[in-house]
């Protein structure tokens, strides 16, 4: 086997890395000048992570955003007399658990009922509490007592998919596929016409999850970590002067200059030894679509994982 001669070369690699004489001097004067951190991307993610090492004494810090406005999904937008939300609007879950809610709490930026504290502590579980109102796709009123079955089919093996860990399904699972396949199974007994109906409200269950889950589809939702996420108590609420007041709160303390719009970042290289303007060597190296480039100790990607 080869294992020991690859341990013995990354021991030899690790040597040479920590005996090299400027390796110390380096480290020192990094701890001297503090650490040069990019952040790529102005979005919520990106603002949060430089307030906080600002927080904790980082002064040389840089973000990099591709658009001309910091915020990312988060945009509030001044309309005749109002506001309108164009991005996030609600504060899912306003608890103390929440995080969102604190920093919006701790800057001022909620209203009274928003901070009460019976508000808090009301839990719908993601879901409302209101009665459906359902119409057939020809227009037919229909009452809810004809999907009480399905209803708490879906519910039942929706609440058992949060309960099913690692070694009770693979990552090609999803949890669209996986109450689907469920019901099927429980629905030996029904006629066609119970089950074309019974299907159907069924997709429309699974739409109103896409909602609470913040998918397209079910089927995108892998089954195995599913039951991890978690949902606050708390009545819903919303931002008066805008979601985008949070943002430019947690922005405000950052040094000036600190974030670049326009930067649309090509590339990213590191573990390497790239010379800075100030003669120290960095060993990360973001490049811009605009040919610009930028030199770090970190770099902290906080972009969107896809569209």
């Amino acid at each position: 086997m080869e294992t020991r001669p690859k341990l013995l070369l990354l021991c030899a690699q690790l040597l040479a890395v920590f005996s090299d004489p400027g390796c110390e001097e380096r480290l020192e004067a990094m701890a001297a000048r503090g650490p040069r951190v990019l952040i790529i991307g102005a979005g919520i993610s990106g603002i949060a992570a430089a307030e906080k090492l600002h927080r904790h004494g980082l002064q040389n810090i840089r973000i990099l955003e591709a658009t001309g406005r910091t915020g990312g999904r988060i945009r509030s937008q001044r309309f005749a007399k109002g506001l309108v939300e164009i991005g996030a609007q609600w504060i899912h879950g306003p608890s103390q658990g929440n995080p969102v809610f604190r920093l919006a709490a701790q800057f001022g930026l909620l209203g009274s009922d928003a901070l009460l504290k019976e508000n808090q502590k009301m839990n719908f579980d993601g879901y409302t509490s209101a009665n459906p109102v359902i119409y057939s796709s020809s227009g037919k009123k229909l009452s809810p007592d004809v999907f009480a079955n399905i209803t708490e089919l879906y519910h039942t093996w929706l609440e058992k998919t949060r309960n099913i860990t690692g070694g009770g399904c693979t990552p090609e699972d999803s949890v669209g596929s996986f109450i689907r396949q469920k019901i099927v199974q429980s629905s030996a007994d029904w006629d066609k016409e119970l089950a074309d109906i019974n299907m159907a409200f069924l997709r429309g269950l699974l739409n109103m999850e896409c909602c609470s889950s913040g998918t397209h589809s079910m089927d995108y939702v892998a089954l195995c970590p599913f039951g991890e996420y978690t949902t606050f108590p708390g009545l819903d609420c919303t931002f008066p002067k805008g979601y985008e007041s949070l943002v430019n709160q947690m922005k405000a303390p950052l040094p000036g200059g600190s974030v670049l719009l326009n930067k649309a970042v090509q590339s990213i290289h590191w573990n390497g030894s790239f010379p800075g303007e100030d003669s120290h060597i960095y060993p990360v190296k973001v490049m811009c679509e605009d040919g610009d480039s930028f030199v770090a100790d970190h770099v902290i990607v906080t972009v969107p994982l896809g569209k």
